[in-house]
């Protein structure tokens, strides 16, 4: 690697002072997303903590989070051992960040972030299956997305452990499996952010209250959609327009803790979409459920009161102001309803 060094010494018969010397070029990438992906780090555990105590989701669910949660404190933990080697132990040591042991701690970390990624995808990935509102074969293309993306990641991360050194990145079978790896995944958050875009736009009932969940949600999913796609975009440009350099992991080492950061604000997000509904509700975990359940009409003798159905798994509680607007909707034959049932969207329109 190409260091620009400036080095100024003195010697009078002692060895000699270093007095300057610029690890721009070198270190300005990995510090600036050390730094970042503190900051960021931060932001996980607010989410993690808000979920802790205001989930009522099943254990599995719970598991998912925890898994993601403390894989992505592990790739800070390792972060922070190669900003100790490089501008600690070994400060001045123009070689140090390329050492094998260096390249060692990133390679960890950018395997657990590629694991982190896949499974954030596959999670959605599974919510537009269970949607039915786009065809299967969109479903399974987002999971080939995933899956590649997690595939060619591991190829980086293999082959630099074979031979690990800077070189290493900048050939270009490496730099193939790299751009191959983050626009798969560009493209994953693309079509999963497009497909739930797209059902929850044609399960508007014309029902204000559901519509204005269902915009809601669209506002969340473009906006998780969003930030994950840059990220991915924005590692492959810095990437490419400066091999001889670490500047790609100044996004590099932020992309787990966007996708971890984003899932569980979106699950965190029940509880203010929760507040806001006023439609008939099953009590139960996860994501948010919108079906059009067409029996689900009150009677006059329930006016005022919380009717219980059997909906799959759990219990519906319809609120008392929707008992005055059901006569509305039987006539149109429709009925809004808001399900909180193992952490799926899904929406049904008659």
């Amino acid at each position: 690697m190409s260091a620009s060094t400036t080095t100024n010494c003195i010697s009078s018969g002692s060895p000699a002072i270093l007095l300057d010397i610029d690890l721009s070029n070198q270190f300005n990438g990995p510090f600036i997303g050390f730094v970042l992906s503190t900051i960021l780090l931060g932001g996980v555990i607010v989410q993690a903590w808000l979920y802790i105590f205001h989930n009522k989701d099943p254990w599995g669910l719970r598991a998912l989070v925890a898994v993601l949660v403390l894989l992505d404190i592990t790739t800070t933990i390792l972060n922070t051992f190669v900003i100790h080697l490089t501008m600690v132990k070994h400060f001045g040591n123009v070689f140090e960040s390329s050492s094998p042991k260096t390249i060692r701690y990133q390679l960890i970390g950018s395997a657990i972030s590629v694991t982190i990624i896949f499974i954030v995808q596959v999670f959605f990935a599974s919510r537009v299956y269970i949607l039915k509102r786009v065809p299967s074969w969109i479903s399974g293309f987002i999971m080939f997305c995933a899956v590649g993306a997690f595939v060619f990641g591991l190829f980086v991360v293999i082959d630099d452990i074979k031979d690990p050194s800077i070189a290493t990145l900048q050939r270009t079978k490496t730099q193939v499996e790299f751009g191959i790896c983050h626009s798969l995944a560009a493209l994953c958050d693309i079509v999963v952010t497009a497909a739930l875009l797209w059902s929850f736009e044609i399960s508007k009932t014309g029902f204000k209250e559901t519509d204005t969940l269902l915009q809601n949600l669209l506002q969340y999913t473009l906006t998780r959609g969003v930030l994950a796609t840059i990220v991915q975009l924005c590692l492959v440009i810095v990437y490419f327009t400066n091999l001889n350099s670490q500047n790609w992991a100044a996004v590099q080492y932020c992309e787990s803790k966007v996708s971890v950061i984003t899932m569980v604000a979106m699950l965190n997000s029940r509880a203010t979409i929760y507040e806001r509904g006023t439609a008939v509700m099953s009590v139960n975990s996860g994501f948010i459920d919108i079906s059009n359940m067409q029996n689900v009409i009150s009677s006059p003798q329930n006016n005022g009161q919380f009717n219980n159905h059997d909906l799959e798994e759990g219990y519906s509680l319809e609120s008392a102001k929707h008992q005055a607007e059901h006569t509305d909707l039987q006539s149109k034959g429709k009925a809004g309803v808001l399900k909180l049932h193992e952490y799926t969207y899904s929406a049904n329109q008659e």
